[in-house]
């Protein structure tokens, strides 16, 4: 009874009110679902091709170690250095290795070498392999690297090799300067951890949005990343990885170097779900706008049918009554059909 007294333009409003809503709120589930899908695809390529392009240039970072090395044999101050010393280191051979922990002269100025390579340590041998002079202007020389540096020297020459020092990976490269009769007079030796430094280095074209990760050992560590503070060194990766999106996963086969170091790149999921959550913000409200105006529109087509339907009941009554002589009780008063 109580429905029989709602006209029935307030029926086809409320009715089509409630079916408008839940029709949008159905395809605002699936367009939300579809998106979201839509989205992590394109995040994911996005992502590989980032990993690509990140490991390309490491790559050619750590590729170019060696010639890096060559280029400063090559340079005058390297050499005249040389050739003012040889006499005395020949005649000397018990003489201690003059440490610099100042740049020294025989290497680039340090805006040039910044720009050339990355250079933790450097070390100039005779030609009998004896460390005349190094430079370890960032901190000391691991014990390790000096107890192993003939082996490392003839290892990296020519070459960058990567090798373990005290269970941390290091690239390490040499280049032999000699005479113009092709006699050695000294080598040249650079190394480097492949600390967060780096692998910041080693990214040519920086993008804060990805992370560039170094891990290994067992059980896993992380070595290095571009990212310290969120990723540190020496942690577990299992304690940060479940937090982010990973891709571009390989190992290190650069020729001799025979070491089990991952490379990885990875995007965090919180900056992956802000910039969803933001996207699909705003499809919601351009279809939230879009539902309104179709809501309003039909309820105008709506009212204007039912004011039509009025005027017809109208025409009915009036009819029946003057040319019939019928007077319509059901109707009378009443704006629509009977229903």
């Amino acid at each position: 009874m109580m429905l029989r007294s709602v006209t029935l333009t307030k029926k086809i409003l409320f009715i089509s009110i409630i079916a408008s809503i839940v029709i949008w709120g159905v395809l605002d589930f699936y367009h939300t679902r579809s998106i979201k899908n839509i989205f992590q695809k394109q995040m994911i390529n996005r992502l590989e091709n980032e990993a690509h392009n990140n490991r390309i240039q490491f790559d050619r970072y750590v590729q170019s170690y060696y010639k890096n090395a060559g280029l400063i044999t090559s340079l005058s101050d390297f050499t005249h250095y040389i050739e003012a010393n040889i006499n005395l280191w020949e005649s000397s051979k018990t003489e201690p290795t003059k440490i610099n922990s100042e740049l020294p002269q025989w290497l680039p100025r340090s805006s040039l070498l910044r720009t050339i390579a990355s250079v933790r340590y450097a070390f100039i041998m005779d030609k009998n392999d004896k460390v005349r002079e190094l430079y370890n202007g960032w901190s000391e020389v691991p014990t390790s690297l000096l107890t192993q540096i003939n082996t490392l020297k003839k290892i990296s020459s020519n070459q960058s090799h990567i090798t373990f020092i005290e269970d941390f990976p290091y690239l390490i490269a040499s280049s032999p300067l000699t005479d113009n009769n092709g006699k050695l007079l000294a080598t040249l030796m650079i190394a480097s951890p492949m600390d967060d430094e780096f692998l910041v280095s080693s990214q040519i074209i920086f993008n804060p949005d990805t992370i560039t990760v170094l891990l290994g050992g067992k059980p896993p560590l992380i070595y290095s990343s571009s990212r310290n503070d969120l990723l540190p060194a020496g942690s577990n990766p299992d304690d940060h990885f479940k937090d982010y999106m990973e891709t571009g996963t390989a190992f290190f086969d650069y020729g001799a170097s025979e070491i089990h170091v991952q490379y990885t790149t990875l995007i965090s999921m919180t900056s992956f779900v802000s910039i969803t959550d933001s996207l699909l913000k705003k499809e919601r409200q351009q279809r939230a706008l879009t539902a309104i105006l179709l809501i309003i529109t039909f309820l105008l087509i709506i009212t204007w049918i039912t004011k039509k339907i009025q005027g017809l009941t109208t025409r009915v009554v009036t009819f029946s009554k003057q040319y019939l002589g019928v007077e319509l009780q059901d109707l009378a008063g009443r704006p629509e059909f009977p229903h």
